[in-house]
């Protein structure tokens, strides 16, 4: 058989293998053999690849002599250069492909799925935005070059899980423009700690945290507002924390506290150097869908109110022997700017523990669905390694930001699709 035909028999047997989910078209056609070219021609890992697109898992027997090609495992090296979503193939609106959260139907796929494209990303995941070259090029690549040789002040976290004192294996800096917080006259707490030695802004972090700012409060003026979210032109960049990830670094699942920054926030996540994965999930159930997200370089994620409470996020650990492709500035290291906008109010109001007097932390009920939605303040003494179970409802009403009567309510809030919490609450 010709090359040509070779080709145009892959490409008939990717449209019969996913036809009951992709209408047959012409621009299917040209979406599967931009799968084909990126794979280098191999019809085993376009599959695996579209596997992964769908959420499904599908096989044939179609003859392909992969293992000749030396691609170990049967598949070569993941294909990053297809950029485009199958939908912008397909013109009819009514043809297109609905995304997996969209089907209450759809099966979760015991693999996690790679999103590729903003509209992928964005429609699969909530509570989401994604800006490349969101910077200038120049600026976003002296950031990096500065901020991944300054050895001044980065360390390690530290935190306590299940009573035992850990170390993460990634280095942090905060840096802030207000000169109250660099001074210490206004305390930031991270993770139940104050943070001492918070650099101050150079020119550069002053034009990112303009530029950052103006997208954030333009992007905020275009979405639903939720009941306690910030409004534009509120949000401010004036702090944010350098996370510096190396090939072996990685941060586990989380959800980012909420203390200081405020019910609904709203958190920018700007990426510099080496693309690294940035793994999503719901927060419920525990076998929801995973997604992988690779932003590359001066690539801004924005995290939008409702994010923190609906969902979790990590950086995966990369394998020792995977190769890892470098950045020309920074090789392997990746540089994360994580902008949070800290609000005075919980700054100067956090609620004391009164069982301890330790301060609290505020989180939301999410693991039942018949309390999911509350948002509580919960004593800090167990993030340190200690104990103690003091809990109270929240009301950002008051300026205590707890409710001042056992039976208040307090705050609560649950996304409109959470039809588990509304049905196990009897709410409509």
């Amino acid at each position: 058989m010709s090359t040509d035909g070779l080709t145009e028999k892959k490409l008939e047997t990717l449209s019969k293998l996913y036809q009951d989910i992709v209408p047959k078209s012409p621009e299917t056609k040209s979406f599967y053999l931009e799968i084909l070219v990126s794979c280098n021609g191999d019809f085993e890992a376009a599959v695996g690849l579209i596997n992964d697109s769908l959420g499904v898992q599908r096989t044939t027997d179609f003859n392909n002599t992969c293992a000749k090609r030396g691609c170990e495992g049967g598949l070569p090296n993941r294909a990053t250069k297809v950029q485009k979503s199958l939908n912008s193939f397909i013109k009819d609106p009514n043809n297109k492909i609905k995304s997996i959260s969209d089907s209450s139907s759809s099966r979760i796929s015991n693999k996690a799925i790679e999103l590729f494209t903003k509209e992928d990303i964005e429609t699969n995941i909530k509570y989401i935005s994604v800006h490349k070259n969101v910077l200038p090029e120049s600026l976003a690549n002296s950031l990096l070059r500065n901020l991944s040789e300054d050895g001044d002040n980065f360390t390690p976290n530290q935190f306590y899980l299940f009573g035992k004192k850990c170390t993460s294996n990634h280095l942090t800096k905060m840096f802030s423009s207000s000169e109250d917080i660099s001074s210490g006259n206004i305390r930031i707490y991270y993770n139940s700690y104050s943070l001492t030695d918070i650099a101050q802004y150079d020119d550069n972090l002053k034009m990112a945290q303009l530029l950052v700012e103006d997208l954030v409060n333009d992007c905020i003026t275009q979405r639903d507002l939720l009941p306690y979210q910030i409004r534009a032109p509120n949000w401010k960049g004036d702090v944010v924390l350098v996370n510096r990830y190396y090939k072996e670094s990685n941060l586990d699942w989380h959800s980012d506290k909420m203390t200081s920054i405020g019910p609904q926030p709203i958190i920018a996540s700007l990426s510099l150097g080496c693309s690294r994965e940035f793994r999503v999930r719901k927060s419920y159930p525990s076998n929801s869908q995973i997604y992988i997200i690779r932003p590359p370089h001066n690539t801004l994620i924005i995290m939008h109110a409702g994010f923190q409470e609906e969902y979790r996020h990590c950086i995966h650990g990369h394998a020792k022997n995977a190769p890892l492709k470098p950045h020309p500035i920074s090789g392997n290291v990746r540089i994360n700017m994580t902008y949070r906008c800290y609000l005075r109010k919980f700054l100067d109001n956090c609620p004391k523990c009164k069982k301890c007097g330790s301060a609290m932390d505020l989180r939301r009920a999410f693991k039942d669905p018949k309390t999911r939605g509350q948002y509580i303040w919960q004593c800090s003494r167990s993030y340190i390694g200690q104990e103690c179970d003091g809990i109270v409802r929240a009301n950002f009403d008051n300026n205590s930001l707890t409710v001042e009567h056992f039976d208040e309510e307090g705050s609560r809030w649950l996304a409109p699709d959470d039809q588990e919490a509304y049905l196990a609450q009897s709410l409509k």
